[in-house]
């Protein structure tokens, strides 16, 4: 059955207002028109628009991660930087003692910071003869290992001695007990 274009009159039987029989609806837009078109004033259908995705949560989940990463990272690096100052801080505390005797000229202390390998070789009196007096230093580089399960350290520094000669030279120790000793220099 076809239907009139708009403006005319429903068939007969039909009164205005009321659906067509045999509850056959016309498509949206209108009557359709001779030829398939919409009729004039009608519109042929939309395809619904995608419901457009919020990514706002997406972001703020992202930036969250990215703050606990960054932040992880920065606590590693603070924690590891802290464990490793404190395994060659004793080392370390190990050399200034033996650096600042020679530097306030207190060879006693300065050799009683020697493991006993190395006062094996020299007495005191030996050692006070031919150790360098030393005007300032600065310690540049502290390293440790385990060799064999014995732990050494490695101390570098940069010194004047008093004649105002500049020199560079390394302090080696070694693990005794629970204290570090020099065992060459």
């Amino acid at each position: 059955m076809s239907y009139p274009p708009p403006g005319q009159y429903p068939p007969p039987g039909q009164n205005p207002g009321q659906y067509p029989p045999g509850g056959q609806y016309p498509p949206p837009g209108g009557y359709p028109a001779p030829g398939g078109y919409p009729a004039p004033g009608g519109y042929p259908a939309v395809p619904p628009e995608k419901p457009k995705r919020n990514l706002k949560p997406l972001f703020i989940i992202l930036g969250i991660v990215l703050v606990v990463c960054c932040g992880g990272g920065i606590t590693a690096g603070v924690f590891g930087f802290r464990a490793l100052n404190n395994t060659v801080a004793p080392v370390r505390d190990a050399a200034k003692t033996y650096l600042n005797a020679l530097q306030a000229g207190d060879t006693a202390t300065a050799y009683a910071q020697l493991c006993s390998s190395a006062k094996e070789q020299l007495t005191a009196d030996e050692f006070a003869a031919e150790v360098p007096k030393i005007s300032s230093y600065k310690i540049t580089n502290t390293t440790i290992s385990t060799i064999n399960g014995v732990k050494t350290g490695s101390v570098a520094f940069d010194a004047t001695l008093e004649g105002g000669e500049h020199v560079s030279r390394s302090l080696h120790l070694s693990k005794h007990g629970s204290d570090w000793q020099v065992c060459d220099s």
